[in-house]
């Protein structure tokens, strides 16, 4: 099994605000990943840190990974609600980190995070 390394979008948004982007991806040494909520963040956060628009997301990190499985979404909303707190009303709170710990849990489904 092939070792990932999964950055969220507040650190990535940290590398680009002080402009070492190059850092950060010389560092995941071609091994980032990411889930399909944190590819959203860091899009939608290029409004805010413009370092973010030299970042081509499929480059880094190949495809993000989805997941389209009802029982996957259902685990993954139940730990965003129970873990980390996220309620109804923002709904995408805390989504990114329960997708990625969702990869690392043993009731994943039989997809791999191959993408």
């Amino acid at each position: 099994m092939a070792l990932h390394w999964f950055p969220d979008n507040s650190l990535i948004c940290n590398f680009a605000a002080v402009d070492e982007l190059d850092l950060l991806r010389a560092s995941l040494h071609g091994a980032g990943r990411v889930v399909e909520a944190v590819a959203f963040e860091i899009e939608r956060s290029t409004s805010r840190v413009p370092n973010l628009a030299r970042l081509d997301l499929h480059d880094w990190f190949g495809p993000a990974i989805e997941f389209r499985d009802a029982v996957d979404q259902l685990q993954i909303e139940a730990v965003r609600t129970g873990r980390f707190g996220g309620g109804d009303e923002k709904p995408l709170e805390h989504l990114g980190e329960s997708q990625t710990l969702h990869l690392s849990g043993p009731a994943r489904s039989s997809r791999e995070a191959s993408g």
